[in-house]
């Protein structure tokens, strides 16, 4: 988890409590304030997820092309190389799930 994810979740729940405290005591500015930064920290939240998916894809394929067989392939050893066909079936088997 990166800082975008912790920081849009504190903006998400701050926001959303300014919202309902605004709605309670009739306040449009605070409904709208709170609203508005409970979206910020949604979609801070998104980019920080984003951020991690893209982290954990990239670790995928960087372990793809590192991984052993039993067919002979070596990791990154020059006399022994992966394809790239088969470090993008490696990664295409994991589903991603950002939002």
């Amino acid at each position: 988890m990166n800082k975008d994810r912790v920081i849009g979740r504190i903006d998400e729940t701050v926001g959303h409590a300014k919202r309902k405290v605004g709605e309670w005591s009739g306040n449009t500015k605070t409904e709208v304030k709170g609203a508005v930064q409970e979206v910020k920290g949604t979609v801070q939240n998104a980019w920080g997820k984003l951020k991690d998916t893209a982290k954990d894809v990239k670790a995928e394929v960087k372990a793809a092309a590192h991984k052993c067989s039993s067919a002979g392939h070596t990791c990154n050893n020059p006399e022994h190389k992966h394809t790239v066909e088969e470090t993008t079936t490696t990664v295409e088997k994991k589903n991603y799930t950002v939002l």
